[in-house]
C-alpha cells in the first residue's frame, strides 16, 4: 500500500471517529488529525474539530503551553465563563 493510500485511510478514519457522536453530532473529543505549521506560524483546525466545537471564524481561541505536555487551544468566552464560575464558588 502506498504512502498516499495510507495517509487518505487515515483521513478518512479520522473524521469517522471525530463523527462517533451520537445522531448526527459529532463527538468533542478524540483525535481530528495533524496539521501543519505555515511559514507565518499559522495552522488551520481540521474541519471536523471546528464543527464538533462550534469553531466560527473570528473567533477568539486562547492558546496555552505546557513545556512537557505540550499546546492546548480553548475557546476564550467558554474559558472566561469557566474562570468566573470558579471564582464564584471560591468564596
Amino acid at each position: 500500500m502506498s504512502e498516499k493510500s495510507v495517509k487518505s485511510k487515515i483521513k478518512r478514519s479520522d473524521a469517522k471517529q471525530a463523527h462517533a457522536g451520537h445522531g448526527t453530532e459529532p463527538a468533542s473529543h478524540g483525535f481530528y488529525g495533524s496539521v501543519t505549521v505555515g511559514e507565518r506560524g499559522q495552522i488551520v483546525i481540521p474541519k471536523e474539530a471546528r464543527e464538533a466545537f462550534n469553531i466560527q471564524p473570528g473567533e477568539r481561541l486562547i492558546l496555552v503551553g505546557h513545556s512537557k505536555k505540550g499546546l492546548m487551544l480553548a475557546k476564550a468566552d467558554e474559558l472566561r465563563e469557566f474562570a468566573k464560575k470558579l471564582l464564584e464558588n471560591v468564596g
